[in-house]
């Protein structure tokens, strides 16, 4: 009897339509030129308020995954969230899909970037950072090595690794 009813009367079904308004609405998604093996949330969150709407930054670990010879790197990432859910456009509701935005309508001030890099010999296949100095990272290579890099040391605003490390 239960393969009889079709999946959009079922309960599990219901539950779901019920709730993905809430599930979804600080789903981010960026397209990306490399994947990553590895991803860590940072302790460090800030807070700031722009034309009174705060936003969140949380600091994110992560390290790219290039099988193809190409320059790897371990690199930090910001993701910027509203902290309410007032952050996110009403306007832009779709009632038949049940969608917030969609291309192109998104908040510019959410979002994810890049503002930290560090030259990786080989892929990066795990990062952690150290919780007494979480600028103090170590980061394990396909080519069976062990890197320790202090992410303080490394430049914001040059590219990566211009000093010698």
């Amino acid at each position: 009897a239960e393969e009889d009813i079709p999946y959009a009367e079922t309960e599990k079904y219901r539950t779901w339509h019920k709730h993905v308004r809430d599930l979804y609405q600080s789903c981010m998604l960026i397209d990306t030129v490399w994947t990553s093996r590895s991803c860590q949330f940072m302790p460090y969150l800030g807070l700031n308020q722009e034309m009174s709407q705060e936003y969140a930054t949380q600091t994110i670990l992560g390290g790219t995954y290039r099988e193809d010879g190409d320059q790897n790197y371990i690199q930090l990432w910001e993701a910027t969230l509203p902290c309410s859910p007032a952050g996110l456009n009403g306007t832009n509701i779709s009632p038949d899909q049940y969608e917030v935005g969609g291309y192109g309508k998104g908040n510019e001030k959410c979002g994810i970037n890049i503002y930290r890099s560090a030259y990786h010999d080989g892929a990066v296949v795990a990062t952690r950072y150290m919780p007494a100095n979480p600028l103090i990272i170590a980061s394990s290579s396909d080519n069976s090595n062990c890197y320790i890099f202090n992410m303080a040391s490394i430049s914001a605003t040059k590219p990566p690794n211009v000093e010698t490390r």
